[in-house]
């Protein structure tokens, strides 16, 4: 049995009791101790290398993710992506080869999944590989001369200011304004905006604190003036009624905070009673937000910022939207 392993072993006993950074700092403690001694196991001890080890190992893997400050919703997605491929191709992870891998794309391809969700899953499952690797659990990763897939182009959907302010008038309570405002003033995940505490909004000077727990981070984001407005109404108006909730978007249940599919839904709602015939979602208002910061001529690594990407690649790729009628105008004003 090889240190690592051991000290696997010992962050899964210790998984449901420690927190993420806890583990970490086992983990290297751990490390630190086992430097001095070699580690030899019992022939008692029941062997790990084994033929049916796959969900052991990715227990492994994802504790490591975990201690790395990986989310929930990500370390699901690695994980759920390498047990459903090991399970269809009845292997072991150690006996998978480029061929098991590039067939088991080709029945996803048959089934009619987009190239963008081919590419995660080939992303997802090289990470678990890739792991292994680097742990010492396997000799050589199956992936290296797996190719990426070439991903359908991302249509940048956003919504105007005019379906803002179409959106706004369909709005029938002073909760839907206040969540379409949020939205539209933030351009924050889904998951941000149902975590805020009533305690993380400054209303006077505009500021709301929000926690990436994509990211493990806290940033700073902005409420404009109607924001700040439809906020404020909203706040008074549960007190009106004797409702308090620490959170800011609060349900019918005292002291509850809404969940990430009542967003989507405050949404849906307002938009049926509109003629907007796009699929307006929170990652539309994150995309929205993103475009016309850029419009305003905001620099692209503040907009990154104020989105929570760590990356900016990611904000230019998938988020900013230029207008054509702007690029023209822009296009003139240069060359005149």
């Amino acid at each position: 049995m090889s240190k690592e392993l051991v000290i696997s072993e010992v962050l899964m006993k210790m998984e449901e009791t420690l927190a993420a950074s806890d583990l970490l700092r086992l983990k290297e403690c751990m490390r630190e101790v086992l430097y001095r001694f070699a580690v030899v196991e019992e022939e008692t001890a029941i062997a790990c290398l084994n033929e049916d080890d796959n969900d052991l190992f990715i227990k492994r893997f994802a504790i490591d993710m975990k201690v790395e400050g990986k989310s929930l919703k990500t370390i699901e997605q690695y994980v759920g992506a390498t047990r459903k491929m090991l399970d269809y191709l009845g292997k072991n992870f150690r006996e998978v080869t480029k061929d098991d891998i590039t067939y088991y794309l080709a029945m996803l391809s048959a089934k009619g999944l987009s190239n963008t969700t081919l590419d995660n899953t080939r992303k997802f499952v090289k990470a678990f590989f890739s792991w292994a690797v680097f742990n010492d659990y396997l000799v050589k990763n199956p992936f290296l001369k797996v190719k990426c897939i070439k991903r359908n182009p991302v249509r940048k959907e956003v919504v105007t200011e005019q379906e803002i302010e179409v959106m706004r008038d369909a709005c029938l309570s002073k909760k839907e304004l206040a969540v379409i405002d949020f939205l539209y003033s933030t351009g924050v995940r889904v998951s941000e905006c149902t975590a805020v505490m009533l305690d993380n909004v400054n209303l006077l000077n505009g500021t709301c604190e929000i926690y990436a727990d994509k990211t493990d981070e806290w940033r700073t984001v902005y409420l404009d003036a109607k924001a700040v407005k439809h906020i404020a109404d909203y706040r008074e108006e549960l007190a009106e009624k004797g409702r308090y909730s620490p959170y800011l978007f609060a349900t019918s249940q005292q002291g509850k905070g809404m969940s990430n599919n009542s967003v989507e839904e405050i949404l849906h709602r307002v938009i049926r009673r509109t003629n907007i015939t796009k699929n307006v979602t929170v990652h539309t208002f994150r995309k929205t937000f993103a475009s016309r910061m850029t419009r305003k001529g905001m620099r692209p690594e503040s907009i990154s910022t104020l989105l929570g990407h760590k990356d900016y690649a990611t904000t230019s790729k998938y988020y900013i939207r230029v207008n054509c009628s702007d690029l023209r105008n822009e296009y003139e004003r240069c060359v005149n």
